[in-house]
């Protein structure tokens, strides 16, 4: 037998943290590679944020309307959701909802445009945690992230 010892092969970057309670990463910022949900029915807006988060190294999941945002939150346990209000089939003060009913700490930010404001409010009430406003700039996106991964 021997004093051979066998060296275990290392994690690739990022994926033990899908395993690690959130409590345990929650204060790291944006330094490690989250999972992002995009949720928006406009595939121009899902790919722009979606860009954006994947220059700055994280993994992206998309949806295009509420119901398949609630169906994919449940299959991949994302690390954050940027959720746009305003979608055909579930909209997103409903989906955000959904989400919260199968995790209550679900981190969600909301995507809406100008003079929905009184439908924010009930987003934040919903447990939403922050909103991005459309058009939306690259740094108010890993803004929204960075609060949320901090939540």
């Amino acid at each position: 037998m021997g004093g051979h010892v066998t060296r275990m092969a290392q994690p690739i970057l990022g994926t033990h943290l899908y395993d690690t309670p959130r409590d345990e990463i929650s204060g790291r910022g944006t330094d490690y590679v989250a999972k992002v949900m995009v949720v928006d029915d406009a595939a121009f807006m899902r790919l722009r944020a979606s860009k954006v988060l994947q220059d700055n190294g994280h993994e992206v999941l998309q949806a295009e309307n509420g119901a398949d945002a609630v169906r994919q939150y449940a299959e991949h346990r994302p690390d954050a959701v940027l959720l746009d209000i305003t979608m055909p089939e579930m909209d997103g003060l409903q989906a955000l909802k959904e989400i919260r009913k199968i995790d209550p700490l679900a981190r969600v930010a909301m995507v809406t445009a100008m003079g929905q404001q009184a439908i924010v409010m009930e987003a934040l009430r919903a447990g939403a945690k922050d909103f991005i406003l459309k058009p939306f700039q690259p740094d108010r996106v890993l803004g929204a992230l960075q609060k949320l991964l901090a939540a």
